[in-house]
């Protein structure tokens, strides 16, 4: 088992600025990971992104090529998340297209795990079978297009927001998840679980890792105090990381901890990398709560 890092945990910068993604693979290596995990949202959060441009299958490769030469492996990738149940017209089909380009790219990172989104509908009086049947159809051309390019979707829970109109997101709760999984009925298909977001949602994760079992594949590392997705460091919130890790190894989890923490674009570049040291040591410290419920199993 890795430990990874996002590399979107470097951008912004203090300054709101942007570092390019060679950059922040830079600075990944820098604190000490050797996986990380790429942020490919962020084609849709500005532009310039190298994903936007013409030659963007060029520079994924000059991007892999790099990260081999630092010897780093891109474990896993964001796929751009939108309302795709909600957008129209050129957004859409824009939105649409940045999402392929996402899954080719993971393809040529060598990523194993894509993470993707389920779709919402701000409507308060949808039900779960029409999501599960339209989640059924927008993600399976997705699935196949990432088996044509030697990678996986890994479909991620979804945190709960009261105050938006998102109210009630679709996969909130690993029961969800595991239907689509099973009704999507493809190796290919597995889920992403962001701890932060079952802790806002108040699950119990313990009973939702071994409810999921060998469809999880991929995580989110990061922690809140349970109200907003603050995506902090573990042991900076209250999710209970000494009741959670030892439950990896019981249902056999053979992904990897990829860290989602954000908390360190908000500090200063001269303790960036620091900061992301820190994140790194807490990572191994979680390992051993994992290797530790194994010892006494």
């Amino acid at each position: 088992m890795q430990i990874a890092t996002s590399l979107g945990s470097f951008n912004p910068k203090y300054d709101g600025s942007f570092l390019t993604v060679e950059e922040t693979l830079r600075s990944a290596h820098e604190a000490g990971f050797r996986a990380v995990d790429v942020n490919l949202c962020a084609v849709l959060e500005y532009k310039g992104y190298f994903l936007s441009e013409p030659d963007w299958e060029r520079k994924t490769r000059k991007l892999r090529e790099l990260g081999d030469s630092l010897g780093i492996v891109f474990n896993q990738t964001h796929i751009p998340f939108y309302p795709q149940f909600e957008l129209t017209g050129q957004e859409f089909e824009h939105a649409e297209e940045m999402t392929m380009r996402a899954i080719i790219a993971s393809g040529i990172l060598g990523a194993s795990w894509g993470v993707m989104h389920p779709g919402s509908l701000s409507d308060r009086n949808w039900s779960l079978k029409d999501h599960l049947e339209r989640n059924v159809e927008y993600f399976k051309p997705k699935i196949e297009a990432a088996k044509k390019n030697n990678t996986g979707i890994a479909i991620e829970n979804m945190g709960c927001w009261p105050k938006s109109k998102y109210f009630r997101m679709y996969c909130a709760t690993e029961y969800e998840l595991c239907e689509l999984i099973d009704a999507l009925n493809d190796p290919a298909a597995g889920i992403c679980w962001d701890f932060g977001h079952a802790n806002m949602n108040k699950l119990d994760q313990v009973l939702s890792l071994r409810t999921m079992g060998k469809r999880l594949k991929a995580l989110h590392v990061d922690d809140n105090r349970g109200w907003e997705d603050d995506h902090l460091p573990p042991f900076y919130g209250t999710v209970n990381w000494a009741a959670l890790m030892p439950v990896l190894a019981e249902i056999g989890y053979t992904g990897d901890l990829t860290f989602e923490v954000l908390n360190m674009q908000k500090f200063p570049d001269a303790f960036r990398i620091e900061a992301a040291r820190h994140i790194l040591e807490i990572g191994r410290f979680l390992l051993g709560l994992k290797d530790l419920g194994t010892s006494r199993s």
